[in-house]
């Protein structure tokens, strides 16, 4: 298949703009998409709402391109979505209750 990746096999600038080449799917389950969907979808477990995925993936993005952490990118999305319930099946963004 032309447009599988596998982890390491791209160059970094590559890896950007594969991610940025993908397609925000809403998911409510984990297992709503499988396999060959990934490497043209961005999925998140629970966002169901398009604002909340974009956020996510923006956060992603920019950890992937400009180095920033995990916690300031979970930090950022917890200033953006301060009550999670309801979004995120009740769960903080990193899986805390």
């Amino acid at each position: 298949m032309a447009n599988e990746a596998q982890w390491g096999s791209l160059p970094f600038e590559e890896a950007i703009r594969f991610f940025r080449g993908k397609v925000n799917m809403p998911s409510e389950h984990w297992d709503d998409f499988l396999k060959d969907t990934h490497n043209t979808a961005f999925v998140v477990a629970g966002a169901t709402k398009a604002d909340l995925l974009n956020d996510i993936r923006l956060a992603v993005d920019q950890g992937i391109s400009q180095g920033t952490t995990l916690q300031i990118s979970e930090k950022s999305l917890m200033l953006q979505w301060p009550k999670p319930d309801g979004i995120i099946k009740g769960q903080e963004i990193g899986g805390r209750e």
